[in-house]
């Protein structure tokens, strides 16, 4: 609904998810990071809220074998669903409108041409497509961000676990394929071509009968691929090799084996694609 608000709607919605993303991840890792000292006053607080939150006392009542509790219970949860179907079905198609309507501007005026090479052009097709599409950004990119978040995690808080391995004669060149292991994961997380021709659906026919070669629509497609790991796998390989104090050759494989990797996984999820498509769906 907020994001509905904003003209550049999927701008604002990968943002507050990413926001989202990162929040739920730092809230874990603080909680982890607690003393017993404030993990036990931090439970004392929430047993004294649900103490007075007459739901959660039914809720315990009921656990406890009290079966007027358990009806006074389940009674509450069938008013609060009645309610909400009450007052959900009478602005459904509004809620419905504002949460799909799109904004276009007003004030159009027709400026310069600007002319590109055919593959330039099919990549920035592809590169806008990728955009426009929040749940496509955000089922596919989990991988990198997922690898990102685990990268700061280390640098904020790996160094003592490290010192402790260290004490225990564990080099770092034995962790080095652990941490190639899982960059290798993640950018098998991230598969932009898996669903690349079936997001074409009924348009199909206007990329086919441009005079353009297939095989520059598929470099198009894999190109995406290559460009949401890529960047990002260089970055955290950087920083990981930097914490873990990686020689030049331990440096190159950490960074080659998850590229090569996701070299593999974009060529593998079009071949999937164009094996089994789905033209006709619904965006949600």
């Amino acid at each position: 609904w907020v994001a509905s608000r904003f003209r550049a709607r999927n701008a604002v919605l990968m943002v507050l998810s990413l926001a989202m993303f990162f929040g739920i991840f730092y809230f874990s890792f603080s909680m982890s990071s607690m003393g017993e000292d404030q993990m036990l006053s931090a439970l004392t607080g929430m047993a004294r809220f649900l103490s007075t939150f007459p739901p959660a006392v039914l809720f315990v009542e009921a656990m406890l074998g009290s079966w007027l509790s358990l009806l006074g219970l389940t009674g509450l949860c069938l008013l609060v669903f009645l309610l909400f179907v009450l007052v959900f079905s009478r602005s459904f198609v509004r809620i419905n409108s504002v949460l799909r309507e799109k904004h276009s501007r007003a004030n159009f005026r027709m400026g310069a041409l600007k002319s590109s090479s055919q593959r330039k052009a099919l990549f920035t097709r592809e590169l806008r497509r990728y955009f426009s599409e929040y749940t496509y950004v955000m089922n596919t990119a989990v991988g990198m961000l997922l690898l990102t978040v685990l990268t700061i995690l280390f640098a904020v808080s790996g160094k003592g676990v490290l010192s402790s391995l260290l004490e225990m004669n564990v080099s770092t060149s034995d962790l080095m394929p652990i941490f190639c292991a899982i960059c290798t994961l993640m950018c098998g997380m991230t598969c932009t071509t898996g669903v690349s021709i079936s997001l074409e659906g009924k348009t199909l026919w206007i990329l086919r009968s441009l005079p353009v070669r297939e095989t520059d629509i598929f470099r198009a497609k894999i190109s995406l691929n290559l460009l949401v790991t890529l960047p990002l796998l260089t970055l955290n390989v950087a920083a990981l090799g930097v914490l873990l104090s990686l020689n030049p050759l331990e440096f190159f494989i950490l960074w080659a084996v998850p590229a090569v990797y996701s070299v593999f996984t974009a060529l593998f999820g079009l071949f999937v694609n164009l094996l089994l498509p789905k033209m006709e769906w619904n965006s949600a």
